[in-house]
């Protein structure tokens, strides 16, 4: 069974028995294609799977899958940026319910002492807003909601949209030279004393530190 791992301090809603999963891939022409789901014994290729979720202030959300790649099945299919996307829920059918969405970084293969080929995938969630380096300057200070918005407006145009709790209000103060997009971010959280995530559907979601669980 695939394992979740939740520091987001953000509930997943499952239940810890019997629990139903579901990993797919999108291919090149964004057709989204099963790798393994737990409700049926059919073509189940993975032999193990991690995916962590993390909160705006502590980094992005990761993954890591061991697969079976008899034959090289997965060769020339699963790739770098290659998007992941997995599913959990407790009812018996075929899960619904998106925990984790995100990108491969790196492939590599190995085998088993066996001799049985295995294809290893290790990827983030939204790496894009972790590898950016930006420079801004906010040493006269800035209002922190509209200073979150305008960092993701000026760096992602047209990408995201936003849920800000709007008593989260104060001023901060930082002036960042070619830093990471997120550390900059979570410095700004910080100062605000607040935290937030990145949904699914694209919408940042910002609030009082400790005030969701």
């Amino acid at each position: 069974m695939p394992i979740i791992f939740n520091k987001a301090k953000i509930n997943v809603p499952l239940k810890t028995y019997d629990q139903r999963w579901r990993i797919t891939y999108f291919d090149v022409t964004g057709a989204e294609i099963t790798i393994a789901d737990t409700s049926t014994a059919d073509n189940n290729r993975v032999l193990s799977a991690s995916f962590i979720r993390r909160t705006l202030r502590y980094g992005i959300g990761n993954f890591s899958m061991s697969l079976d790649n008899t034959n090289g099945y997965f060769n020339g299919i699963l790739k770098k940026a290659t998007r992941i996307k997995t599913y959990a829920d407790q009812i018996p059918a075929s899960p619904t319910n998106v925990i984790f969405d995100g990108r491969i970084d790196s492939v590599k293969h190995s085998l088993e002492e066996t001799n049985n080929f295995i294809m290893n995938v290790y990827g983030r969630m939204n790496p894009q807003i972790a590898d950016l380096h930006i420079t801004k300057d906010f040493s006269n200070g800035a209002a922190g909601n509209s200073a979150i918005q305008d960092l993701f407006n000026e760096f992602f145009p047209n990408v995201y949209t936003y849920d800000i709790v709007s008593t989260l209000i104060g001023t901060i103060y930082g002036e960042y030279i070619n830093t990471p997009f997120l550390s900059v971010l979570a410095d700004i959280l910080k100062q605000l004393e607040a935290d937030g995530y990145i949904d699914f559907s694209d919408v940042v979601h910002i609030f009082a530190e400790d005030s969701q669980f």
